[in-house]
């Protein structure tokens, strides 16, 4: 099942490389999407792809970013993916 993801972190994640390290877990695993700050202060990854898929790459960026996030918002739905890649988005 096709799904896409939107996971906004909130903590101490801009200012010190989250989105570059984010891309960087993510080329580990067959998703499209992207990762961008926002500016509230959080910084938001849209992940899209086979569910089990987005779900282990959700994991392993929770895992190498623990030390700067304090909480996350997560949704998950049903659907078609809108990228053909991923970006980091300034």
């Amino acid at each position: 099942m096709q799904v896409r993801a939107r996971v906004v972190y909130n903590g101490r994640v801009q200012g010190v490389g989250f989105r570059w390290s984010v891309s960087d877990v993510r080329k580990l695993f067959r998703n499209t999407g992207l990762v961008q700050n926002l500016r509230d202060g959080t910084v938001e990854v849209m992940l899209e792809g086979v569910q089990e898929e987005v779900k282990r790459a959700m994991a392993a960026i929770d895992q190498r970013m623990k030390g700067h996030w304090i909480e996350k918002s997560c949704d998950l739905r049903k659907g078609e993916p809108h990228f053909s890649g991923f970006s980091i988005v300034r």
